[in-house]
């Protein structure tokens, strides 16, 4: 197709069309960081989203997808949450773009507070949300006997752990304060200080529109004080020092 006859189709789209754009996400309640699942409860990434849409006058059509199939998944303009971490063991690699980054996460390694200086030896099963790969648990298994034991979502990987029935449960830090609270159990697990953790981010990812994610690093530095708000709002952690200082 030439690209004057392309440009002629484009033009003829209806401007919903032409402005909107496909969001592929993971299909799970992750708050406060996302929730893209019918109950959606809101959630940081919903509103920056939200807000990216208005500013840039575009639709965000929001496909919710569980974290296998959406890791296959073609039909997205972009992608949340990613990172290039996530994609290196990967043997088809094809061109991704990311943008900056919008949250800093903490992945913990969490325990009961008799368990707080538990160290790697000693742990037998550890618990993880089925899809999540936790690469600072992976790159020392190999030199200890620990198992990872998969659950449908993170509140189930919590009460693993506090039944009893595994040693520590792998979890992002504000996930996991949320979730604790909310049963009633806010000084139920602690962050093991002898096992690992991990310090990434959440990017959003294309792999066919990189003026996409040109556009929306450009609303993020523009919006830095909304942005700001929204992570106050969500009482999000992004530090280690912080994360442990606010710990039960």
């Amino acid at each position: 197709m030439s690209l004057w006859l392309w440009l002629a189709l484009l033009l003829a789209l209806p401007a919903s069309a032409k402005d909107t754009v496909i969001v592929c996400a993971e299909d799970l309640a992750y708050y406060p960081h996302y929730d893209f699942t019918p109950a959606n409860q809101g959630s940081y990434a919903n509103d920056v989203l939200a807000l990216f849409a208005k500013s840039a006058g575009l639709t965000l059509h929001i496909k919710a997808l569980p974290i296998k199939r959406l890791k296959e998944n073609n039909d997205c303009d972009l992608q949340y949450p990613d990172n290039p971490r996530w994609h290196q063991h990967e043997k088809a690699l094809g061109q991704r773009f990311y943008s900056k980054a919008l949250v800093a996460i903490l992945g913990a390694t969490l325990v009961k507070p008799a368990q707080q200086q538990l160290t790697l030896d000693k742990v037998h099963a550890i618990s993880v949300i089925r899809g999540f790969v936790p690469d600072h648990l992976l790159a020392v298994q190999g030199a200890y006997s620990f198992k990872l034991v998969e659950t449908v979502n993170a509140e189930a990987a919590l009460q693993m752990v506090l039944k009893g029935r595994v040693d520590a449960v792998d979890m992002e830090w504000n996930v996991a304060r949320h979730l604790l609270t909310k049963m009633a159990q806010p000084q139920a697990l602690v962050i093991a200080q002898q096992l690992p953790h991990s310090e990434v981010a959440f990017h959003l990812s294309s792999q066919t529109k990189p003026e996409l994610i040109q556009q929306f690093d450009l609303f993020l530095q523009q919006q830095q004080r909304q942005i700001q708000a929204l992570k106050q709002k969500y009482r999000l952690v992004e530090s280690w020092q912080q994360a442990v200082a606010t710990q039960p």
